[in-house]
């Protein structure tokens, strides 16, 4: 492709410059491949050391109505707030802590461990890589922090077009064109600047609120002249950017930002455009793959969904950092309504696995069916489906004829099915 002015903010085109991906050798080279084994060990080094740097946790007691059934449930976390507004915006609408104890010695686990155990209805630990990997055991859902989709770009466009999912060619790409987005890519300093005060700021304190870490301004300019950003354009105006990062025909979609005065019809159909244009142009620009970045580990999380639905694939985390560790204590209806309300995506040894509690009647090959439509995702290893009232006739056999890798788990006479969702 031709250089490209950094100051140049001509829109460029909807279509692919050609039918077939521009040529280029699948082969890393030798110092790309050294920087980024350097960078994974610092990385590791790093998050390892937490271990040592935060020697010490909080204890809380979390009370309130479970978010679905509205029942009480008791919840026991343990750790250094890095995760802690994410899971308790699973379990709660609204919540209380009624007990606390701050800044306690890491090595007292144990000690509070014991004291709560058998008072609360669930345990959280939320602690750093080497300490999460110290405290995990069977009993335990191992729940990564955050997991990786990528989307790896075939040679021909009519094959990028087959990996999209049946709604996104009907409703994202029917956006597209009826809307008429364009884009644009531009290097200039200076929309390096709108893009963080009033794109990419506004939309995580709005879309987010406590749930995100909002970088500072600092580090996304540095981040944004190392890579140039993609402007979504309708009727003149930007509605919406993304900040790329491409090296050795990889192409990674970093951070995003939506205008705080873009709402209703004109930021309808924005993210189906950002979307398909970052695809458009990582084809276009022969690249081989798409990182889509961090998604939180749930398969019926919104985002997780969306990015799926262009056909991406889940992977772990490149980042080493510690795991989500939950132990569900006591068999309750809140217990059981919260698990089966949050599909997660969690950590087998090696493996990424979905697990499905299915409390809504006995499962049927049909109702089967529908939950493999939305959540088999290549990448997981297999999905795991747990039957609170057992399933009918023909479900195993269906389940054994598809491709995807489906266990279906029979609890209909299980005494403690809870448990046996954590155990198997």
């Amino acid at each position: 492709m031709a250089t490209m002015d950094k100051n140049d903010t001509s829109p460029l085109s909807t279509q692919p410059v050609s039918d077939r991906k521009p040529l280029g050798s699948r082969r890393k080279s030798a110092f790309y491949r050294m920087r980024k084994n350097i960078g994974a060990a610092l990385e590791y080094i790093w998050e390892a050391s937490a271990s040592v740097r935060h020697l010490q946790v909080d204890v809380m007691i979390i009370e309130g109505a479970e978010k679905f059934s509205g029942d009480g449930i008791r919840t026991l976390y343990i750790g250094h707030h890095e995760n802690d507004a994410f899971m308790l915006n699973l379990i709660y609408e609204k919540y209380e802590v009624t007990k606390k104890h701050a800044k306690l010695p890491v090595t007292g686990f144990f000690k509070w461990f014991s004291l709560y155990r058998h008072s609360v209805d669930l345990i959280i630990l939320d602690h750093e890589l080497l300490l999460s990997r110290l405290y995990q055991s069977p009993s335990w859902l191992v729940i990564p922090q955050w997991i990786r989709q990528k989307y790896y770009v075939p040679d021909t466009w009519e094959e990028v077009l087959s990996k999209f999912r049946k709604n996104t060619k009907k409703t994202d790409l029917r956006k597209v064109r009826k809307y008429r987005f364009s884009y644009r890519i531009t290097r200039d300093e200076n929309e390096f600047d709108i893009f963080y005060e009033k794109l990419y700021r506004p939309y995580l304190e709005m879309r987010f609120n406590d749930e995100v870490i909002i970088e500072s301004k600092s580090k996304v300019l540095r981040q944004c002249r190392k890579g140039e950003l993609m402007q979504i354009i309708r009727e003149g105006e930007v509605v919406a950017a993304v900040l790329l990062h491409k090296s050795e025909k990889r192409l990674a979609y970093v951070w995003v930002g939506v205008p705080d005065h873009i709402v209703g019809k004109m930021s309808k159909g924005a993210f189906s455009a950002l979307y398909y244009f970052t695809i458009l142009y990582g084809f276009n620009s022969g690249c081989h793959e798409i990182d889509f970045l961090g998604t939180r580990p749930l398969l019926n999380d919104g985002l997780f969904q969306y990015k799926r639905k262009w056909g991406t694939v889940v992977q772990r985390s490149p980042i080493p950092r510690g795991d989500i560790l939950l132990k569900p204590v006591r068999e309750t209806n809140a217990v059981r309504s919260f698990i089966s309300h949050n599909l997660f995506v969690v950590r087998e040894g090696k493996n990424l696995v979905g697990k499905i509690f299915h409390s809504d009647g006995i499962l049927s090959r049909e109702a089967l069916s529908g939950i493999v439509s939305r959540y088999a995702t290549a990448g997981l290893s297999a999905l795991k489906i747990y039957c609170l009232m057992g399933y009918r006739n023909g479900t195993v056999q269906w389940a054994c004829s598809q491709d995807v890798n489906i266990d279906l788990i029979d609890l209909k006479n299980n005494e403690d099915p809870v448990k046996s969702y954590c155990l198997f």
